[in-house]
């Protein structure tokens, strides 16, 4: 269910409770991924398990050799001492696994902060299954339907969940598309930004100026689009690199098969957000409002690529990051 919210003293914020994990190693029972950990006066969830043995440096896999659950308990005992554990719900739901780092971050102060920056009034969506917050800030650049876009991620309205962090950008808004956001990351330098669950993160203010600066940019590229124009082989390849990723192919494909009607990047990008509106799940809603983004924004990019025969060197969200450290996995035996 969503709630649009028109007086910010009506978003809802809520409390979560953090529970500290014990210094003390924990009994671990079970195998590999149906595990129990058990402490004298806490048991972790089952539900985090894997989300708290991966802090702690431990994958859970029961295919390889690896550590021992006396070597697991060791290191559980080690993270902690050096980084403090702690167990955060919402209610009676487990959310995340957090160090004594993370930091609550107020979505009603957060809004006010940004309204101040900006200088106008947001809509506010509460969706209450998720307990998250949407929030669209109009820019006066100029451009009509130009929005920052701030998403408090799952569990927001508890200060988050622990392991979303607060995502905001530029968002283009208009009477057919409802949402076309252009969370493009490295596409036009740094349209997208997030802000951290932690102690001393990037400053919001900064941020948002930044935003405000590249928003102009964009506004100025959307309306060149209008004169730039790729052929129907050329939708081919791209939209071929991107069925491989996930891509809906049923909407790419009635797109390449229009595209004798609809030739400028523009109407092709504008064509792409009306197909994925209604009847497409949210992730793949995403998959094509970023493409629709980047072909009004990477144009030249992807010309170049297209002649060159290589894949979009762009950095796509359709690939998921490398971790920054493979967890050492451990054993059912011992």
């Amino acid at each position: 269910m969503v709630e649009i919210i028109t007086d910010l003293r009506n978003v809802p914020v809520k409390r979560a409770k953090m529970i500290e994990v014990p210094k003390e190693g924990p009994r671990i029972t079970g195998t590999p991924g149906d595990e129990s950990i058990i402490y004298t006066e806490l048991i972790v969830p089952d539900s985090l398990n894997r989300r708290f043995l991966n802090r702690c440096g431990v994958d859970i896999r029961n295919f390889e050799p690896g550590l021992t659950k006396k070597q697991v308990k060791e290191r559980i005992v080690q993270t902690n001492q050096e980084k403090n554990l702690y167990l955060r719900f919402a209610g009676n739901k487990p959310l995340a696994v957090v160090t004594d780092k993370f930091e609550e971050k107020n979505p009603v102060k957060l809004i006010r902060n940004a309204t101040m920056i900006l200088g106008t009034q947001p809509v506010i969506r509460y969706f209450r299954g998720t307990e998250s917050l949407h929030v669209n800030f109009p820019l006066n650049n100029g451009f009509d339907g130009m929005h920052l876009v701030m998403n408090t991620g799952k569990f927001g309205v508890y200060g988050g969940s622990g392991s979303d962090s607060i995502k905001y950008g530029l968002g283009w808004f208009n009477a057919v598309c409802s949402n076309w956001t252009l969370f493009l990351g490295e596409a036009l330098q740094s349209s997208m930004k997030r802000i951290i669950h932690r102690k001393k993160s990037t400053s919001l203010d900064d941020q948002l100026i930044d935003l405000l600066t590249i928003s102009q940019d964009v506004a100025e590229k959307i309306e060149q689009s209008k004169g730039k124009y790729l052929t129907q082989d050329e939708l081919v390849q791209y939209f071929t690199a991107y069925n491989q990723r996930g891509l809906n192919k049923k909407i790419s494909d009635q797109i390449i098969a229009e595209a004798p009607r609809r030739k400028n990047v523009f109407e092709i990008a504008y064509r792409l957000t009306e197909l994925c509106q209604h009847e497409i799940a949210d992730s793949s809603r995403a998959r094509v409002e970023y493409v629709a983004g980047e072909l009004i924004l990477c144009y030249d990019q992807i010309k170049a690529n297209i002649r060159g025969n290589q894949p979009n060197q762009q950095r796509h969200p359709l690939v998921e990051p490398r971790r920054k450290f493979k967890p050492l996995n451990y054993i059912s035996a011992r």
